[in-house]
This record gives C-alpha cells, sequence and structure tokens, in this order.
C-alpha cells in the first residue's frame, strides 16, 4: 500500500513540474508592446515559436495585433510588396 501512494506521490509531482515548465513559454505575442510609429516587424523569442523568427503587426495603441510564425531563425524580412509587409524566408 505504501509503495502505491509514493508512486502516485512521483507521477503527480512530475506532471505538476511539467505544466510549471510549460507555462513560462508564451502561446502567442498578440497584445505585447511594439513600436507604433513601424506598422510591421520582425522578431524572435526564445519563448514563442520554439525560438523561430516571427513577423508582426503593430496596431495603433502600441501592441502586436496579428503575427505570424516562421520556420527558420535570422529569415524575418520586412517587405513592402508581400501582403503582410514581412516575409519568412531568403532575401
Amino acid at each position: 500500500m505504501r509503495f502505491a501512494s509514493l508512486t502516485t506521490m512521483i507521477i503527480c509531482a512530475a506532471a505538476m513540474a511539467g505544466v510549471a515548465i510549460a507555462s513560462d513559454n508564451l502561446i502567442s505575442p498578440l497584445g505585447l508592446l511594439c513600436d507604433k510609429s513601424k506598422h510591421v516587424g520582425c522578431s524572435r523569442s526564445t519563448t514563442l515559436n520554439n525560438g523561430n523568427d516571427f513577423g508582426y503587426t503593430c496596431g495603433e495603441s502600441g501592441t502586436i495585433e496579428s503575427w505570424t510564425g516562421c520556420s527558420c531563425k535570422d529569415c524575418c524580412r520586412i517587405k513592402a510588396n508581400t501582403p503582410f509587409g514581412y516575409s519568412c524566408g531568403p532575401q
């Protein structure tokens, strides 16, 4: 009986640790501050999009209103002739 309760406690502790670690990762940059004088931008965060770049649109309130994740690092570029004003990939 003691073995079963010890096993249950270990499993519960591991599950709680996993939740605590996962909560440190941002799911979305929406609402984060940005430079509203620049309507679009590129950025990267170790806690967002697996550390890859992402492009974003900055709203009038100075916060990110929309974003698109890239699948690469150092690849987001501001480009005026694209639908969002930025693109992922080589120049």
